[in-house]
């Protein structure tokens, strides 16, 4: 098996920006347009949708724009690996993003949260 993507819902095409592209350093690599009736029978929402997709490595992340974009409950997340944790946590920090880290064993974890709530799970290379 291997991974392939990830989807998540955001509100704002600037926040979407700032969070993957900026923060990340992912490359936007498409956007495509998913029809109402397959929001509808997907997901519930019953509105013609723009997604736009980030590079990571081998696997994509699809960040579908919907601004009354519904929560996710709280252990959904996704990971992201970086070479350095503490640094990239203090750029989330200067750049406004919400950031966690809890006691772990003999260490801790790191998560980032965008501006939309979707978490992520910080993990060094």
């Amino acid at each position: 098996m291997r991974f392939l993507h990830m989807g998540f819902a955001a509100k704002s095409e600037g926040a979407v920006d700032r969070f993957y592209r900026d923060l990340c350093g992912l490359s936007e690599v498409k956007r495509f347009t998913v029809s109402a009736e397959l929001m509808d029978s997907l997901f519930g929402l019953a509105r013609e949708t723009e997604a736009v997709v980030f590079a990571a490595g081998d696997a994509t992340l699809e960040v579908f724009l919907v601004d009354d974009a519904p929560p996710l409950p709280a252990p959904a997340h996704g990971a992201l690996g970086v070479d350095d944790v503490e640094a990239f946590a203090a750029r989330a920090r200067e750049a406004g993003f919400p950031v966690t880290v809890a006691p772990k064993g003999d260490g801790t974890v790191t998560f980032v949260s965008d501006a939309d709530g979707n978490r992520f799970e910080i993990k060094p290379l």
